[in-house]
């Protein structure tokens, strides 16, 4: 009988899983607003694998990170591939790997960590406080791999930020800073400009799921 519910437990595991990663999935190709220089708001994409963590602890969280990240590698394969085209001389084959242990498996994978507040707090606390190290975790890894990988692109991101805002903050920037401080500030602040609104919504969101009977029962 203890053999029947702990293999009930499992199969309930699998199944929730399977479809919050298909769910992320989905939310993933969702952009509810697109930055001009890169990167994208999502619908949450986030929060199915924060409920994860939540609903089945570390161990599942992050498992079913680690395979949302290798959808992801999938879906952004043109991205991916850029790297290895001929005579670009900013990125080499190296590189690109770098970029996807950083930018992909790394950055996807951290989020199954909202698995490490799983019972302790209140739900909604939980969750919410789960939302924020996951996605800080993806946001820290976006940021690494901006600093050593996109660091040429800083004078020009900085340049064209001007133009569309009608300031001068990029141009006070570049004179200030340059080589790996400069690459750095500009890492910061691209990834900033998609992560932390990514961030609070999925937190917000985080609160009102944890409100939901289903996903705040406790499966012990």
């Amino acid at each position: 009988m203890k053999t029947k519910t702990k293999f009930s437990k499992s199969t309930i595991a699998l199944t929730e899983c399977a479809v919050m990663i298909a769910l992320a999935t989905i939310l993933s190709i969702i952009k509810v607003f697109e930055m001009p220089w890169g990167g994208s708001v999502t619908a949450a994409s986030m929060l199915p694998l924060v409920i994860i963590g939540y609903r089945h602890g570390l161990k599942w969280g992050v498992l079913s990170s680690v395979i949302y990240s290798l959808i992801q590698m999938l879906l952004g394969g043109g991205t991916i591939s850029a790297a290895f085209l001929p005579g670009d001389d900013q990125m080499k084959w190296y590189l690109a790997v770098i970029m996807v242990i950083l930018d992909y498996f790394l950055a996807f994978s951290l989020v199954g960590l909202s698995g490490l507040f799983r019972n302790k707090e209140k739900p909604s606390k939980s969750l919410a406080l789960g939302a924020l190290v996951g996605t800080s975790a993806r946001f820290v890894m976006h940021f690494i791999s901006g600093w050593i990988l996109w660091g040429a692109w800083a004078s020009w991101f900085f340049e064209d930020f001007d133009k569309a805002t009608g300031g001068s903050f990029g141009k006070f920037i570049v004179s200030h800073f340059d080589g790996q401080m400069l690459a750095g500030i500009y890492s910061l602040i691209y990834n900033a400009m998609y992560m932390i609104p990514e961030m609070i919504i999925t937190v917000v969101l985080a609160i009102f799921i944890g409100k939901i009977p289903y996903v705040s029962k406790d499966l012990e």
